[in-house]
């Protein structure tokens, strides 16, 4: 199951008709690192997070949602519930 930063992630991927393993290339990763951060099991390296955003060629506010969610995954689990709790986003999303 994707993390909710991976299931915005690979909206965009879809939406910019790339594969998984197109971006990785692009990024200097494999395609099993990819698909390990979308599922959750691994973090987007912060020093990569600006490169990836770049690459996915975002609107400015999507990218900001983007950038909070893949911070939020090293964050720990209740400040990650408080936060998409103020920001209005149900449980199952957290």
């Amino acid at each position: 199951m994707a993390s909710p930063f991976g299931a915005l992630f690979a909206q965009e991927l879809a939406r910019k008709g790339m594969s998984q393993r197109d971006f990785a290339r692009l990024v200097g990763r494999t395609g099993v690192f990819i698909s390990l951060v979308i599922r959750g099991r691994r973090r987007v390296p912060l020093k990569d997070l600006d490169a990836w955003l770049s690459t996915l060629d975002l609107t400015t506010s999507k990218r900001q949602h983007l950038r909070v969610q893949a911070l939020l995954t090293h964050c720990p689990e209740e400040i990650r519930v408080l936060v998409n709790r103020l920001q209005g986003r149900p449980r199952a999303l957290q």
